[in-house]
């Protein structure tokens, strides 16, 4: 089962995990994402940070990636009806990927 607790609150709607590709986390944070919709997802890669500025732009600093995931737009999914460690099925989940000086908002 995916567990999240509440970090440090810098960006209260957001879940937050390191390591994102070398420890294998993206379908942790898929699942994290699914049991609480609305929230973004960030997943940071090593040597990979995010800045805020102007309240709401995220750019991203380091050698490593940013995963940024939402599920605003997903139109169909199966992970209500299948049992916890099975694989999911998503359909429109939204991954924008960041390199070093990308920014979004």
């Amino acid at each position: 089962m995916v567990e999240t607790e509440q970090g440090l609150s810098f960006l209260s709607e957001a879940i937050i995990d390191t390591h994102l590709r070398q420890r294998s986390r993206f379908p942790r944070l898929t699942k994290a994402l699914q049991r609480n919709p609305g929230l973004l997802v960030i997943g940071l890669c090593t040597d990979s940070g995010l800045v805020m500025s102007q309240g709401n732009v995220l750019r991203a600093i380091g050698s490593g990636g940013v995963f940024m995931i939402d599920s605003d737009n997903i139109k169909d999914t199966i992970f209500h009806a299948i049992p916890e460690l099975q694989s999911v099925y998503v359909s429109n989940l939204r991954v924008n990927i960041l390199a070093q000086g990308a920014s979004c908002f």
